[in-house]
C-alpha cells in the first residue's frame, strides 16, 4: 500500500530539472517576528537546493515545495554563497529564518559542510536562528556538531512537520516518512541540546472528511502537548500546491480544502489543551486552492485567525459569524453519521487506484 501511494504521489509531480543560478537563493525577504512579546526584524531565506530527498522518492501527498528547488548541480559552496548573498542584501536583523524545500539537517539536500559554514556565519546581533528539519534528522551527532556554532545567546529553533498522530493518516493520507515515535525522540534530543521545536500539524489531509480532519488535529495536539522542547503548535490547513497528489484529486473533484470554520474550531479546542503557543498560518486563505468559507466572511475569519495568533484569545472567534457557518455545522453532523465510505485505507484504494508511471529515473538521478 505504501508503494502504491508513493507511486501515486510521484506520478503527480513534474520533476523537471530547473535551470537556475545555483548561487542565488530561491527567495529572500524581511518581515517582523514577535518573540516573547518583543518585535524583531527577521531575515527569511529560502535556499535553492537539489530538493527534498523524500519528495524525490515519493514525498508527502500535499507538499509542492520541491517546485522551488530540484536544481541538480548544487554544491556546498553554492549553498553558503546563497546565504551570504541574503546577508549582504539585508542587515540589522536579529532573527534569521532559513528554509529549504525539505530538511536543513538532511546531508543529502544540504551538505553537512554547508550546514556548518552557514551557522558559523550567523552574526552576533542575531538572537534566534530558525529552520526546519524532518524528525529523523534531529540526532545527537547532528546537534552536537551544529548547536555550538551559533553566537552566544542565540536560540536555535527547528520546525518539524508531525502532520498527524494517527498511523493510518500518516501512511494512507500524508505519506510521511516518519512517525510519532521519531518526533518524540527528536524532542528528547532537542531538549538535551538547548533547541526549541515548533510542531506543524495539518488540517484536512486528503481522504479525511471535514469532521475527521478536525478530530485528528485536536487528538494530535493532545498527544504532542507536553513533549520536551516544544515551543509552539502550528496548524496548517492544506492548500492545493501544483504537481501534487492533492492537486490531482482537487482537479478531479475528490478533494476540497478545509473550511475556515474548521481552522477556527481546531484553534479554539486546542487552546484548552495546549500549554504552549498555538497559531495557524493559512496559505491561500479565502481562495479556491486554500482554506475558505462562502466568500462573504472569509476576510473576517482570516482576520480573527491572525488576531488569535497575536493575542492568544479564542474569544476573537465568537465575534465573527455568517450564514455559511450553519452549512458547515450541518456538514459535520452528516459526516458524523459514518457515511464517509469505509476505512481510510479503503478510501485511498478507491481514490488513488492502481496508478501507473513512476519517477524511477528521478530517483536514480537524485541518488547519483
Amino acid at each position: 500500500m505504501l508503494e502504491q501511494l508513493n507511486t501515486a504521489v510521484r506520478d503527480s509531480r513534474k520533476l523537471d530539472q530547473r535551470d537556475e543560478d545555483p548561487s542565488e537563493p530561491s527567495r529572500v525577504w524581511s518581515e517582523e517576528e514577535v518573540i516573547d512579546g518583543e518585535t524583531h526584524q527577521a531575515l527569511t531565506v529560502i535556499l535553492r537546493t537539489r530538493g527534498c530527498t523524500w519528495a524525490i522518492k515519493g514525498g508527502c501527498s500535499m507538499c509542492g515545495y520541491i517546485n522551488d528547488s530540484f536544481v541538480k548541480n548544487i554544491t556546498a559552496d553554492h549553498l553558503v554563497e546563497q546565504f551570504e548573498t541574503a546577508l549582504e542584501r539585508f542587515d540589522d536583523h536579529t532573527v534569521i529564518k532559513l528554509y529549504t524545500s525539505g530538511s536543513f539537517l538532511d546531508d543529502t539536500e544540504v551538505h553537512a559542510e554547508a550546514q556548518r559554514r552557514i551557522l558559523d556565519q550567523v552574526p552576533d546581533p542575531v538572537v534566534r536562528f530558525q529552520s526546519e528539519a524532518q524528525a529523523h534528522h534531529v540526532t545527537e551527532d547532528k546537534l552536537e556538531d551544529l548547536r555550538h556554532r551559533l553566537p552566544d545567546g542565540c536560540e536555535f529553533a527547528l520546525g518539524i512537520g508531525m502532520e498527524a498522530s494517527s498511523d493510518d493518516v500518516l501512511e494512507y493520507s500524508v505519506n510521511n516518512e516518519f512517525d510519532v515515535a521519531d518526533y518524540e525522540n527528536a524532542a528528547r534530543v532537542a531538549e538535551d541540546y538547548d533547541t526549541l521545536l515548533k510542531c506543524y500539524v495539518l488540517v484536512k489531509p486528503p481522504f479525511l472528511t471535514e469532521r475527521e480532519a478536525i478530530e485528528e488535529a485536536v487528538v494530535t495536539a493532545e498527544r504532542i502537548t507536553g513533549t520536551p522542547a516544544l515551543e509552539a503548535l502550528s496548524f496548517n490547513p492544506i492548500s492545493v500546491h501544483k504537481n501534487t497528489l492533492v492537486e490531482r484529486m482537487w482537479e478531479d473533484g475528490d478533494y476540497s480544502p478545509p473550511w475556515l470554520w474548521s481552522v477556527a474550531e481546531v484553534l479554539t479546542r486546542v487552546d484548552d489543551i495546549a500549554d504552549t503557543q498555538v497559531h495557524s498560518d493559512v496559505v491561500a486563505g479565502g481562495k479556491p486552492r486554500g482554506a475558505h468559507n462562502c466568500g462573504e466572511c472569509d476576510d473576517d475569519v482570516l482576520r480573527a485567525i491572525d488576531a488569535y495568533k497575536k493575542t492568544g484569545d479564542p474569544a476573537v472567534f465568537d465575534r465573527v459569524d455568517c450564514e455559511c457557518k450553519e452549512i458547515w455545522r450541518e456538514q459535520l453532523e452528516l459526516e458524523g453519521l459514518g457515511l464517509a465510505g469505509g476505512s481510510l485505507a479503503e478510501r485511498f484504494r478507491q481514490a488513488a487506484g492502481d496508478v501507473d508511471g513512476s519517477r524511477r529515473a528521478a530517483e536514480q538521478w537524485y541518488e547519483g
